[in-house]
């Protein structure tokens, strides 16, 4: 929960309370110890689900980009004419501006 990204001006003292308390009781990361909220597996799937090593987006075999990432630097690179100088230098570059861009889409996502 985020508190920043869902408060408004207007927000009111018992639901803020209201929303800590729920995820203070449910809220887990998949290796957490706290048991699930319901047993229904398209809610919440069990532990011996999300342990497997094909759960998941990061094991996801359809994945054309790894996370993170808006353009990856060998498409962007047919973009550009024939660079002369330090290619490394430029993919780094090219890698960091790109990072910034995907967090910068991520934040105002999250943001609304």
């Amino acid at each position: 929960m985020d508190a920043s990204a869902i408060m408004q001006n207007d927000t009111r003292i018992e639901n803020l309370r209201a929303l800590t308390d729920f995820t203070r009781e449910y809220g887990v990361y998949s290796s957490g110890v706290s048991h699930p909220v319901a047993s229904n597996p398209d809610i919440t799937p069990s532990q011996d689900t999300v342990f497997r090593s094909d759960y998941g987006m990061s094991e996801n075999p359809n994945m054309k980009v790894k996370p993170g990432v808006c353009t990856p630097w060998e498409i962007k690179l047919e973009d550009f004419p024939k660079i002369t100088g330090d290619k490394d230098l430029a993919q780094r570059i090219w890698e960091d501006v790109d990072a910034l861009g995907n967090m910068f889409i991520w934040q105002c996502l999250l943001s609304f």
